[in-house]
């Protein structure tokens, strides 16, 4: 069985540690998943665990000689959501069906971007 394999780009602001915390570095992010995986709800499950953990990787600021490296966890919350936005506009757009974790996950963001 063939895999299509889909890439989407994602953009979110990164922030140095707190010595320079007024300064962000805006980075934009490639990801890619499986879209045959987002029919079901065990695949869904996989390509959101792989979305986070591409964006994880790409919102790591690395050590200093003043400070460790460390996870920028608003700049992974940023490229998650833009990601799964993105991914089930373009799913519903094209008339696919999605799994229900990811159209859950789409759900939260927006009722969270309601309450804002």
């Amino acid at each position: 069985m063939l895999k299509f394999s889909a890439s989407l780009l994602a953009a979110a602001m990164i922030f140095a540690p707190a010595s320079f915390a007024d300064t962000g570095t805006k980075i934009t992010v490639e990801l890619s998943y499986d879209s045959a995986a987002l029919t079901d709800d065990s695949g869904a499950r996989l390509v959101l665990r792989s979305l986070r953990a591409q964006a994880r990787k790409a919102c790591a600021i690395p050590a200093t000689l003043y400070s460790p490296s460390h996870v920028d966890h608003s700049c992974v919350d940023e490229v998650v959501t833009e990601a799964v936005s993105e991914i089930v506009s373009i799913r519903q757009a094209a008339g696919l069906n999605t799994a229900e974790p990811m159209l859950a996950r789409a759900q939260r963001q927006v009722a969270s971007l309601e309450q804002r």
